[in-house]
């Protein structure tokens, strides 16, 4: 059964110091998502919390863009293929790994 909604969290405010619950939000989204030609639909499963993603809340450019504000925090994954699109690589089922979120 395809799920309704999906959750994602998003940038909300670059944090000045150390971040709080206002950093963040939780959106839940109506579920009308599609992959495209060579691109998959995935289902997180694990979802990595590193030191890294503190960097990537700044707005200075380092080895990667910053995450812009309204955009779903990335971050590192393992995840389930749940959907591929035409001329994808991957099937349904396959076990992926990733950035996750962008």
């Amino acid at each position: 059964m395809k799920p309704t909604t999906y959750t994602r969290i998003v940038l909300a405010e670059r944090p000045k110091g150390d971040i709080t619950p206002q950093t963040f939000r939780t959106e839940v989204i109506p579920f009308d998502l599609k992959p495209q030609a060579k691109q998959v639909l995935v289902k997180t499963i694990y979802l990595s919390l590193d030191p890294t993603m503190r960097m990537w809340l700044n707005d200075s450019r380092n080895y990667m863009e910053p995450v812009k504000i309204g955009d779903v925090m990335r971050g590192s994954g393992i995840g389930v293929v749940v959907e591929a699109g035409s001329g994808s690589r991957f099937k349904v089922g396959d076990t992926v790994t990733g950035l996750i979120g962008t």
